[in-house]
């Protein structure tokens, strides 16, 4: 969807300033393909909840490995 799209957009933006990654997909693991450091999530969490105006809890994010777990997070707190 034209959502998922934005939200996929709004965190490779973020991305590329934290990874040398050259393009990011929904499959990317967050750590092991990206380099993405627990702290960095923590930044972009906040990135997100401040953009999207939404809130994300510690919970929340345990369950995200990939990408794609990061934009369904983003989405189903829009819902």
């Amino acid at each position: 969807t034209m959502q998922r799209e934005k939200i996929l957009h709004f965190i490779s933006s973020v991305f590329a300033t934290m990874t040398e990654a050259e393009s990011i997909q929904e499959n990317d693991d967050l750590i092991e393909d990206l380099g993405i450091s627990s702290m960095d999530i923590l930044t972009l969490i906040s990135y997100l909840e401040e953009e999207f105006n939404i809130t994300i809890t510690e919970r929340m994010i345990r369950k995200v490995a990939t990408v794609g777990d990061l934009v369904d997070l983003v989405q189903n707190a829009l819902e």
